[in-house]
């Protein structure tokens, strides 16, 4: 279609806006999702489940990344093979000392693409613009991947630095670097550390005894500084372990085909398989495999729990030395042999479509294992595998795995001199597919999967949904569930909600969500979002907020710093409305805390106020807030007063539209009163939306008062979609309260249908034939 445009004037726009005269075609602003690592999982795969006799050790990290100020920034700790050492970087790294924020990173060959240069800057990258709340950087080459590290290591360690805390990089085994010994253009790990590690941050590295220092690495680099060497004594715990390995890896390369056959498949996949899998892989039956396993578990092979299905074991080597040597054995020929005997294991189940019980294996690993062996076709056909991603979001709850697998290919086909446009193109709309569908998700549904236990699976599915706002909602409901349980990351929870709500750019959502998370222990940071709120308005409901929630975790000086904040702010409004609002809000705060004279003062003020408020709809639409707060204060009579001179008020009012706000304010309030003079509110006007209004009071205020079955009764009686889903965050909130998680709401979709229902209903407990009197009586 031509389209022509003629005497279209100029356009202009300031830097970073679109300027058009003419006809312009679609046009993209979206931004990248927020980065969100997940690697912390993974290190938990090599940590000890306890850590035995370290605590020296433990105390000397913590002393190193404590120090002020001039002082060394370097530390390199070495120890033979089996001393340990991972097991003590890896328990550092998840427990580090307060005011420390570790990235790591782990040079293994035992997990696929783990031991190069490439795999440290996407992963140490993808933690960093995690902690900075950023993107990862687009559009990544092998040009410009070092430039990126450096400069989010330099902004990380800033953030770090002016909020109290120090960056600490660790990173473990550099004797295990490919890049090391892969051939004259290769690049170190050891050269991409920075000389001068930015802002006070520290650099904990980790590798076995005597290793030379990779030729790259520049000549006055820390790492040639032989007074940075801390040397690690062998764990006994850990000696004993390897000799027995040692063994068992030695029988198994001498041992019968099944055997070898086993020690040949893990070491190819990376590990990640169950016995299942190898019974599947070996044609032989799943309980003669779990026989050869269970000799060897514990020394040759690790057991560990299946990521995603966690009832189910599967294997990996025991150590980084054993995959070696198992390498070595085995040969490029057999291994390239084993690798195709995967490759047609995955073939199988993509012509099946990845049916019910598909493997872990091949829905997680697999993919890492395409990734370290560099077979791009098979990437792609994995990244853009509808069925595939259907499987994983049925396994997990979630598309952050599925999201992260077309980013790496999108990536990998960028990085080429000649990118292949019509595999990018398939690409990015299989990933606009899985952004697209999470964009209509309840909020509540990953705290139902962290109540039943299923915390990884509520993470995963938490960090799936798109919007932010949602995002931190549901994070907040997953805390909520795990707060009274003491779960060990409730606070990294916690900080994802933060990071979430960070990311909102509509104010009016911020108070009410800072204030939730501030009562798990982040209430220095809801103080500074509070206070970074343009809007006076906006930033005073923030205040009220923490206030509130201040004082009910018996904070009462900060309470009152901040109910003063507050009020400080509405009286600044100009709006007779805004003002009486807050006013109200800091009222109930200041009761809340026991000073009952301050907060009659302050209600009897705004009543005042409001009761001279000419237009009789404002009136009607302010009374009534104050009434419900001055019932709560224990007057029970002045408030039916106030609510009922809004009832008289709010039939002088001529508008319709603004009629109609007013009488929803005042069923809101009547029903704290008295169910049935809501009802005659009600049956007034007669309106399906003052009707629908009213089963949402009445389930409120059940679910304040604690009766879910009257709470289920009202929200099932209402008409509209997102009434509807305003009902069931008050019918969740009541299940919280009993123990049990709600699902949140589903954000509704502006074309979905209004349900059709029988209006011949009945307010909870009362009759049937009774409702239908009042409703015919109100017809005439």
């Amino acid at each position: 279609m031509k389209v022509t445009a003629r005497q279209t004037g100029t356009a202009t726009a300031s830097s970073g806006g679109l300027a058009n005269s003419g006809v312009i075609g679609t046009v993209n602003l979206g931004s990248a999702p927020i980065a969100r690592s997940a690697y912390r999982e993974q290190i938990r795969q090599i940590a000890p489940a306890v850590l035995l006799d370290r605590d020296t050790e433990l105390a000397e990290l913590a002393a190193f990344c404590a120090a002020s100020e001039p002082a060394p920034s370097y530390t390199w700790w070495r120890a033979p093979a089996w001393a340990g050492k991972s097991a003590l970087m890896a328990w550092f790294a998840l427990h580090p000392p307060p005011g420390v924020r570790v990235v790591s990173f782990f040079i293994t060959a035992r997990y696929a693409g783990q031991n190069d240069w490439v795999a440290f800057t996407d992963l140490v990258m993808e933690q960093l613009a995690d902690l900075l709340d950023e993107p990862m950087p687009a559009y990544l080459t092998d040009a410009n991947r070092y430039a990126h590290l450096l400069g989010l290591l330099n902004a990380a360690a800033a953030v770090c630095r002016d909020g109290g805390e120090r960056l600490v990089l660790l990173v473990d085994g550099l004797d295990e670097d490919r890049g090391v010994t892969a051939g004259p253009d290769a690049h170190s790990i050891a050269a991409l550390l920075p000389e001068h590690p930015p802002a006070g941050m520290r650099i904990v590295v980790a590798g076995r005894l005597n290793p030379p220092v990779p030729t790259d690495v520049p000549a006055r680099h820390p790492l040639r500084d032989v007074a940075r060497v801390r040397s690690l004594k062998r764990s006994a715990h850990a000696d004993g372990i390897r000799h027995a390995a040692d063994r068992e890896l030695k029988r198994l390369l001498r041992g019968s085909s099944v055997e070898q056959d086993l020690l040949g498949l893990l070491t190819a996949a990376g590990g990640g398989l169950s016995a299942a899998d190898l019974a599947e892989l070996t044609g032989g039956e799943e309980w003669e495999v779990e026989e050869q396993l269970y000799a060897v578990s514990g020394r040759t092979f690790t057991v560990r729990a299946g990521r995603w299905r966690a009832e189910t074991s599967v294997y990996v080597l025991g150590h980084e030395e054993l995959q070696q040597q198992a390498i070595r054995f085995l040969g490029p020929t057999r291994l390239d042999t084993y690798r195709q005997r995967l490759h047609l294991w995955a073939d199988s189940y993509r012509t099946r479509e990845w049916p019910q019980g598909t493997p872990e294996y091949l829905l997680r690993g697999y993919y890492r294992l395409l990734d370290a062996t560099g077979d791009l076709p098979r990437m792609l056909a994995c990244g853009t595998d509808r069925g595939r991603h259907d499987r994983m979001l049925d396994l997990t709850g979630g598309d952050a795995m599925a999201l992260a697998e077309v980013r790496t290919v999108q990536n990998l086909f960028l990085a080429h001199e000649e990118p292949n446009v019509a595999s990018l193109a398939v690409l990015s709309v299989r990933r606009g597919e899985l952004e697209g569908r999470n964009a209509y998700m309840p909020t509540g549904l990953p705290a139902a999967w962290a109540a039943i236990g299923l915390v990884t699976r509520a993470e995963q599915l938490a960090r799936s949904i798109s919007r932010p706002e949602w995002r931190a909602e549901a994070f907040v409901g997953i805390c909520r569930v795990l707060q009274d349980r003491g779960h060990q990351d409730l606070i990294a929870l916690a900080q994802e909600a933060a990071r979430a709500a960070d990311d909102i750019t509509l104010p009016d959502s911020i108070p009410s969500l800072a204030a939730a998370i501030a009562k798990f222990g982040l209430d220095d940071w809801a103080d500074r979002v509070v206070r970074e709120i343009a809007d006076p308005l906006e930033r005073a409901r923030g205040f009220a907020k923490l206030a509130e929630a201040a004082a009910e975790r018996g904070d009462h000086q900060q309470a009152r710093r901040l109910a003063e904040e507050a009020e400080t702010l509405a009286r600044n409004d100009e709006d007779l409305e805004d003002r009486t609002v807050l006013l109200i809000a800091v009222a109930r705060t200041v009761f809340a805390l026991g000073d009952k004279e301050r907060a009659a003062s302050l209600t009897t003020e705004v009543a005042e106020a409001a009761r001279g408020i000419d237009d009789p709809a404002t009136r009607a639409r302010t009374l009534p807030a104050i009434g419900q707060a001055v019932i709560e204060m224990g007057n029970r009579e002045e408030g039916r007063t106030l609510i009922a001179e809004a009832e008289g008020a709010v039939l002088l009012a001529t508008d319709a539209r603004t009629r109609q706000g007013a009488l929803k304010a005042i069923i809101a309030a009547a029903v704290d009163v008295d169910d049935e003079w809501a009802e005659r509110i009600a049956d007034g006007e007669d309106t399906e939306d003052l009707w629908d209004h009213l089963w949402i009071c009445i389930a409120r205020s059940a679910a304040d008062s604690g009766d879910f079955s009257r709470t289920e009764r009202a929200a099932s009686e209402i008409g509209y979609a997102h009434d509807q889903t305003l009902a069931t965050r008050v019918r969740d909130s009541c299940r919280r309260d009993k123990g049990r998680p709600g699902l949140g709401p589903t954000p509704s979709r502006s074309s979905r249908a209004r349900r059709p229902r029988d209006r011949r209903t009945r307010c909870p407990g009362q009759s049937a034939d009774r409702y239908r009197g009042r409703r015919r009586h109100a017809r005439r």
